[in-house]
């Protein structure tokens, strides 16, 4: 065989042993990086909770105030009763029913294929924190160069209150579904959004505020000549399917506990309500601030709150030239960030934070020392805010 004829082999040999090399570096690249970031956060944490003096491998130490709540409704189902007086008037109403159902149900499987529920509660938390993660990296930080998708994808990991993307609570489970509905909306798989989005609406109290997201979505990015017809019918059917969730909530409850209305009589006794966003964020900079039982939470409030003022300024400031997704995110984080804050000053403000991590794509294309600073400063005050919360079992 000639020079030409061993060249000819060898290039066909490469042609066909390159797709498998190809795939097996983008199956790298999907998995590989978002495991190196949930990894790296996963340690910085459990050196955070090993420097304040509790064992970072023990489960209990991963199951947060509430978790204990998912835990109970997993073992036992929802309970309705009134307050004995002890922590609360008699007047209010106590029990599990102000926490929605899907990840409890999860365990609830989980249990009967064998597995403890404190270990489920734990294993499914991080199974869809790397989900998020996952998704993340492979649907929305494919338009920047690796070094930024990269620095993103840690500056996810690390997002403000991602204590408790690692901890015994749906927040993940709400962060994953809550990007699977993104994704599917920008690529028009309208059913398959508003299932994903029905079920965010179980996982989590704020699940059903896609509703009003998607919504908002769909008017804003729709032009008015375009807004009838069935493409725009199967959307805004899209953007009802979380509030289907929420009453899917409240017919369970009617079953179970006799209350179609019990998630709202147990959320009551913490003072949840209609206030002023503006009245409340200045009241957890000022309570919390200078607050040794909350070390560093007033600049851990006000941190997220410079994070969605200026990235939905920018992209309303460039709303004609920015992508859909970028459209959809800071709508996301505008609704999401502002509720809680309605609600008033029951709500704690880590998980709220929490909840707002599929925002995080909006950095994707800042300067990467940008996005390196974001990491330290998020790492800093998760620091502090997560040493004040082991000290405090309720939170």
């Amino acid at each position: 065989m000639g020079v030409d004829g061993i060249a000819a082999r060898d290039s066909k040999a490469n042609a066909a042993y390159s797709p498998p090399i190809r795939r097996r570096q983008s199956l790298i690249a999907l998995i590989g990086l978002p495991l190196v970031a949930f990894l790296v956060a996963r340690l910085f944490l459990m050196a955070v909770i090993s420097n304040a003096g509790l064992n970072p491998i023990s489960l209990r130490t991963w199951e947060l105030g509430d978790s204990k709540l998912y835990l109970d409704i997993a073992a036992n189902g929802y309970t309705l009763s009134r307050s004995d007086g002890s922590s609360y008037p008699t007047s209010a109403w106590m029990g599990n029913s102000g926490w929605m159902p899907l990840y409890p149900w999860m365990m609830r499987g989980l249990a009967h294929a064998g597995i403890d529920i404190h270990v489920s509660a734990e294993g499914l938390a991080i199974l869809f924190h790397l989900l998020t993660l996952i998704l993340l990296r492979g649907r929305f930080l494919i338009d920047v160069d690796r070094r930024r998708g990269f620095c993103c994808l840690l500056w996810a990991a690390f997002f403000p209150g991602m204590v408790y993307q690692h901890a015994g609570f749906p927040i993940s489970l709400l962060t994953f579904l809550t990007l699977l509905t993104f994704d599917c909306i920008l690529r028009s798989r309208w059913w398959t959004a508003g299932l994903a989005g029905f079920l965010a609406a179980l996982s989590y109290s704020t699940g059903f505020l896609l509703s009003p997201v998607l919504g908002a979505y769909v008017i804003l990015t729709t032009p008015s000549k375009n807004l009838r017809g069935m493409p725009q019918l199967r959307r805004a059917l899209c953007a009802i399917f979380p509030l289907a969730g929420i009453g899917l909530v409240f017919l369970i409850h009617q079953l179970t506990v006799d209350k179609w209305n019990a998630f709202f009589l147990v959320q009551a006794k913490y003072g949840h309500g209609i206030h002023n966003p503006l009245g409340t964020l200045f009241w957890q900079i000022h309570f919390y601030f200078g607050n040794p039982l909350y070390e560093g939470l007033s600049e851990h409030v006000l941190f997220v709150a410079v994070l969605v003022l200026i990235s939905c300024t920018w992209v309303g400031i460039t709303w004609s030239r920015r992508q859909n997704m970028d459209r959809l995110l800071a709508i996301f984080a505008c609704v999401f960030w502002l509720f809680p804050l309605v609600m008033g000053k029951g709500v704690w403000p880590v998980r709220a934070a929490a909840t707002l991590l599929p925002m995080a794509p909006l950095f994707r294309r800042v300067p990467a020392w940008v996005q390196l600073s974001l990491i330290v400063i998020s790492a800093v005050l998760t620091a502090q805010v997560v040493k004040s919360m082991l000290a405090i079992p309720t939170m």
